[in-house]
Formats: C-alpha cells, sequence, structure tokens
C-alpha cells in the first residue's frame, strides 16, 4: 500500500481526537516529565511510521463494484468473458480477517501480504519474457516523407477508383 501525505493526514486527524493531558501548573508539567525519564516505556512507532491497514469498507466497496451489472457487461462486451472478481473478494476477506487482530499483528500481516504480492509479481511475470530486444529499428522505420506520399497517393487513387466503379445510377 502505498505511504505518503493521507497516512500522515489520517494520523494527525487521529491525534486531534486523543484527549489533551496538559498539566494545570509548571511544577506538574516537571513532575511529568520526570516520571517519564524514570519509566522507561517502550517506544511507539510513530503514526507516520504505521502501516495503512485496508479498510473493509473500502474492499467491500470495491468488490461489490465488481460484480454489479454494468462493468460485468462492460467487460464481456470488450473481452468476451465476466471479469473475475476473484482478487476483489479475497482483499475484502482479508481485510475482515485483520479485525479481530492487534495493530501490531494486523501490521506484520499487511506486511507480509504486500511482500509475497511483490516477490510474485516480479518472479512470476517478467516482462523480459515478454518483449524481444531489438539491435536496430525495424526496416523501413520510421517511415520517410516520400513513402507516406506515396501511400497517401495510392490510397486516395484506391478510394477514387472504388468511388467511381460504384458509380451512379441515378439519371
Amino acid at each position: 500500500m502505498p505511504q505518503g501525505p493521507p497516512i500522515a493526514a489520517a494520523a494527525n486527524a487521529a491525534a486531534d481526537l486523543q484527549p489533551h493531558n496538559s498539566p494545570a501548573s509548571p511544577a506538574a508539567a516537571a513532575s511529568d516529565t520526570d516520571t517519564a525519564a524514570a519509566d522507561p516505556a517502550p517506544s511507539r512507532k510513530s503514526p507516520a511510521d504505521r502501516v495503512a491497514l485496508p479498510s473493509a469498507w473500502a474492499a467491500f466497496d470495491t468488490m461489490q463494484l465488481c460484480y454489479t451489472v454494468i462493468p460485468q457487461a462492460r467487460h464481456y462486451y470488450r473481452y468476451g468473458t465476466f471479469r473475475d472478481c476473484a482478487r476483489a473478494r479475497r482483499d475484502f476477506v482479508f481485510a475482515m480477517s485483520l479485525k479481530g487482530l492487534s495493530r501490531a499483528e494486523a501490521e506484520r500481516r499487511v506486511v507480509e501480504r504486500e511482500v509475497e504480492h511483490y516477490v510474485k509479481k516480479v518472479t512470476e511475470r517478467p516482462s523480459r519474457d515478454v518483449w524481444e530486444l531489438r539491435d536496430a529499428p525495424p526496416v523501413g522505420f520510421p517511415p520517410t516523407v516520400d513513402a507516406a506520399r506515396a501511400a497517401l497517393a495510392a490510397a486516395t487513387a484506391a478510394a477514387a477508383a472504388a468511388a467511381g466503379a460504384g458509380g451512379d445510377s441515378r439519371g
């Protein structure tokens, strides 16, 4: 999942919702800092360092949109098959499976899933197998201006001959 300004904005919004525990006096503030320094609490990740957990609502909306009639009909028209919504369904099930877990465990699973997806993408479908490296451009590329004019003249002559051969039977 991309991490960037949206995560930071969400973290700032979440921080604004947290109750502010501001001490009433400077002496109380000093005692709070003394106890904080004396108590070696485990350091927490800053909100910007956290992994973005997938939203179950967003995953549900994506899955529902995949199964609706219009996108399915459009896919069938374009490609001759119905759209495969298995990935959207897996994403929704994964987002729902994170709901009962602690934040740390959910983040760990999200990172594992992203790493597995990346490894699968890189190893199973490399583009090197698709493209053939050329040493030189294809013959006749790019076309010269004279060749383009000759092709245009030939096409124009063919169109004129076809129009003349059809004839006009109105009399």
